[in-house]
């Protein structure tokens, strides 16, 4: 029952950084998404 309950809050503690996450990279997305995209553009990939 205990190990329930623990696996219930991570699960909920994972949920909530994801959600952050997604909203981070949504306020940020536009700056981040140019960069990273010049940052591939750059690389040796075909």
């Amino acid at each position: 029952m205990r190990r329930g309950q623990a696996l219930m809050e991570y699960m909920f503690l994972l949920a909530l950084v994801a959600m952050g996450v997604i909203v981070a990279l949504t306020v940020f997305g536009g700056g981040l998404g140019n960069r990273y995209a010049n940052m591939l553009n750059r690389l040796p990939f075909p």
